[in-house]
């Protein structure tokens, strides 16, 4: 019996050993296919940053040329003024337009990120500005192609000298200089024991309705502004 018990102990551990090397073998010769599949992979011919997901730098294919439709040349501050610019390029690739104007502080851009019309391939925006006071300036505008976050061309436009002059206007000036300004409704309520709150309705053309404003009125403001500079319109607040 001792040693039938014996004989089966040492069948047991020889198959349980067996079976360690088995698996030990099966492991090794994974790792050795493993390893001969990736050495037979070819290397990619991409350049990329992964962790930041950008690839290479693009480079142009063909120049980008820049013009201004004719625009006049004296403003008066507070005035909105546009300008119509065209982009011209033959690039086929998908690219996202940056524009940079070349201006000092005293004169605002007042569309910083502007709609672009394709037409074949030119395309086309409205840039629109006001001038804060008579010192404004605007010298040049850059335009520059981006692709995957990077900047891989750029071109400029030289503008002749733009005047502006300030308004000599009276204390009950409201601060908006539009080719047309329509009051549409105005309705009044009390706002509280001492103060009333009056609602006016306001339509403009080529005019900023922002700067709707009313001399000693203490609280006062525009709200619900719709439309773009061209055309909008908006309800004034005075309490």
């Amino acid at each position: 019996m001792k040693k039938w018990l014996l004989l089966f102990l040492s069948c047991f551990v020889f198959l349980q050993a067996s079976n360690e090397q088995s698996v030990f073998n099966s492991n090794e010769k994974l790792k050795e296919e493993v390893k001969r599949v990736y050495q037979s992979i070819a290397p990619s011919d991409e350049n990329t940053n992964f962790e930041e997901q950008i690839s290479d730098p693009f480079t142009a294919t063909s120049p980008l040329v820049l013009e201004l439709d004719p625009y006049e040349k004296n403003y008066l501050v507070g005035e909105v003024f546009s300008l119509s610019l065209k982009a011209i390029t033959n690039e086929k690739t998908d690219f996202d337009f940056y524009i940079e104007p070349v201006k000092n502080d005293a004169l605002e851009l007042l569309s910083p990120q502007p709609q672009w019309i394709r037409t074949g391939n030119t395309y086309t925006t409205t840039l629109y500005f006001q001038a804060k006071n008579s010192n404004a300036s605007l010298e040049q505008i850059i335009v520059k192609l981006s692709k995957n976050k990077h900047f891989f061309q750029e071109s400029s436009l030289k503008l002749e000298p733009l005047y502006f002059k300030s308004l000599q206007a009276s204390k009950n000036f409201s601060h908006i200089i539009a080719d047309e300004l329509n009051v549409k409704r105005v309705k009044t309520s009390y706002f509280d024991d001492k103060n009333l709150i009056a609602m006016i309705e306001l339509n403009a053309s080529n005019a900023n309705l922002n700067n709707f404003y009313i001399q000693d009125i203490e609280n006062q403001g525009v709200e619900n502004i719709k439309g773009d500079f061209k055309s909008s319109s908006g309800f004034y607040f005075g309490v």
